[in-house]
């Protein structure tokens, strides 16, 4: 995500009026208002927020507007926000939602930033690329979404039954955590 939020902030710095702006579209579909709300759980995170505001495009296009670093990078991150879930839902239409079933005696955790891109525990020595996405958003401790447009997924839902599987997901989980992590079960901490 971080790749592609500096690519627009890189893109929209030169001008005064992002041209990406008139393509947002408002609407009341259920799956683009879903996918607008996963994706705000990745980009609200601390670890988010710092980064747009270390951008170096941000300097470029706060020249154009008088207000704080904090509100700025806010503002920044909604129309990102915007302008992502735009992408995914009316200019992608291979993303799709997977229904993820944990079938194991291991719960999925979840922390102070619910949403993780799996690629982001896997490329650590550069930066993502854009292609590299795919998020995973536990809703409870037996079931989580995984967001992608990856083709190898035939089915919408999956039943996981190994634990190695979940343990995966919640390394990915625990390590992407600002500060707090949370589990019904103390084992899995």
């Amino acid at each position: 995500v971080y790749i592609y939020l500096q690519r627009k902030l890189e893109g929209i710095a030169n001008t005064k009026i992002p041209k990406d702006m008139q393509a947002i579209t408002i609407t009341d579909n259920i799956f683009y208002n879903f996918i607008l709300f996963i994706l705000l759980q990745e980009v609200r995170t601390y670890n988010v927020i710092k980064q747009l505001q270390e951008a170096p495009a941000l300097s470029k296009l706060k020249q154009y507007i008088n207000i704080n670093n904090e509100n700025f990078s806010f503002l920044s991150m909604i129309v990102i926000l915007l302008l992502f879930t735009e992408k995914m839902f009316f200019k992608n239409t291979a993303f799709k939602f997977i229904l993820l079933k944990n079938e194991t005696g291991i719960d999925f955790v979840t922390s102070d930033c619910p949403c993780v891109n799996i690629y982001s525990s896997f490329i650590k020595d550069r930066l993502l690329q854009e292609h590299e996405i795919e998020f995973l958003f536990p809703l409870s401790p037996k079931l989580s979404i995984l967001i992608t447009d990856k083709t190898c997924y035939t089915k919408n839902n999956i039943v996981i039954k190994k634990e190695k599987d979940i343990d995966i997901c919640n390394k990915t989980i625990i390590n992407t955590a600002h500060r707090y992590i949370y589990s019904n079960s103390n084992n899995v901490l």
